[in-house]
């Protein structure tokens, strides 16, 4: 008779999909696999609709991207002239009015842009870094739109869309390692942050008018 074989717990692993853990890294070496993935993007999507990070990574690393370029805009603006130049956001507030402009920046926009610029990125297995950086830059390019420019100003526009780049490539990451929704999610907070500041400031009289660099 020949020998009975019973499975061991590698052995059951290995044909079973085990459902996947976030993992939680330090957020030093969270921002680190964030630069490396932007230098080599990879597709590596999710098995499931769990996270490969915990949520405390996702939102303090937005955070971290969100202070940097606020302190990158701030520093720059009053040096170039960047605070001169007008933005769509001005006219839209009085267009739209405070409703309508939270409406229009912290949920309209981000679903339409995360739908046509993160939203296909799981499906280019095939080139995917190149599609990464294309999705990523022209993210950023659109946002050109947002301000009113002369032709003496044309030199600045690296410089003005320093926020939406930032944010393009950490948007493309966040699709790939986390989900879609997550991205939608974030780049919703990224929008709230000024929207919430400027219509305070209005209310009061005031005018913080570099703050609408921030929007994406």
């Amino acid at each position: 008779m020949g020998s009975l074989y019973l499975p061991t717990s590698s052995s059951i692993k290995s044909h079973i999909k085990m459902p996947q853990t976030p993992l939680h890294l330090p957020l030093k070496a969270y921002l680190m696999t964030f630069v490396n993935y932007c230098i080599k993007p990879k597709h590596r999507y999710p098995d499931t609709q769990a996270p490969l990070y915990s949520m405390s990574n996702l939102i303090g690393g937005f955070f971290v991207l969100f202070v940097v370029y606020l302190l990158l805009m701030a520093a720059m603006s009053p040096l170039l002239g960047l605070d001169d130049i007008p933005h769509a956001m001005t006219d839209l507030q009085d267009e739209y009015g405070p409703l309508g402009i939270f409406f229009l920046a912290v949920i309209a926009a981000p679903i339409i842009e995360e739908f046509l610029f993160r939203f296909s990125l799981r499906w280019f297995t095939r080139g995917f870094a190149i599609a990464f950086f294309i999705f990523s830059i022209g993210f950023a390019a659109l946002h050109i739109f947002n301000f009113t420019l002369q032709p003496s100003d044309y030199w600045k526009i690296p410089f003005l869309i320093i926020p939406q780049t930032l944010l393009g490539f950490y948007l493309g990451f966040v699709r790939m390692q986390f989900s879609w929704l997550h991205g939608v999610l974030v780049h919703m907070l990224n929008n709230l942050i000024p929207t919430c500041l400027l219509l305070a400031s209005e209310a009061m009289g005031l005018e913080l008018q570099c703050l609408t660099f921030l929007y994406h």
